[in-house]
């Protein structure tokens, strides 16, 4: 994936086919309540088993066809036109192979930055905690670095235009 794709990811993201990896990672956050109450999380039975535990009401359950939960997310993801919110290599790979639009915990992170639900000290902090549980390899966080630094560039450009626009007003 590209910065430019992954950007257009961000910007059109409405949801996703939440694996159990995810569900653990945004616990352990404690930002799963948050994003469940702005995008639409959709949880197959099969992860829910896994999970084991209950989830935020805004989390929807929905039905999946048999077998495994890695095996079930992408058809399901692919259906309702949803991305895949994984942070297993395994079902990331599918995801890819697929050519559906999926997320890891990093990019949901960066997900919120950009839609102004972190600011970027919340960001680096959550981040930060992240990385306390979450194994990414060099090449993630490295792509994750990017997109951040991205995301800080057009949140910096588009603040110098508001300005400019508030100052030519007066």
């Amino acid at each position: 994936m590209d910065i430019k794709t992954a950007l257009h990811d961000v910007q059109q993201f409405k949801g996703g086919v939440i694996d159990t990896s995810t569900l653990i990672y945004l616990e352990r956050l404690g930002l799963l309540n948050r994003l469940a109450s702005v995008y639409r999380l959709l949880v197959v039975p099969q992860v829910l088993q896994e999970f084991g535990r209950s989830l935020p009401v805004q989390v929807i359950y929905v039905e999946s066809p048999p077998g495994a939960a890695d095996q079930v997310l992408c058809p399901v993801a692919s259906d309702r036109r949803l991305a895949v919110l994984s942070d297993d290599k395994h079902v990331l790979a599918l995801a890819r192979s697929a050519g559906l639009v999926y997320f890891n915990t990093l990019m949901l992170l960066l997900l919120m930055l950009y839609n102004d639900q972190l600011t970027v000290v919340q960001y680096r902090a959550f981040f930060h905690d992240l990385l306390t549980f979450a194994r990414y390899s060099h090449a993630v966080r490295a792509f994750g670095d990017q997109l951040l630094e991205h995301i800080l560039s057009e949140k910096k450009r588009l603040t110098c235009r508001k300005t400019f626009l508030l100052q030519r007003e007066s």
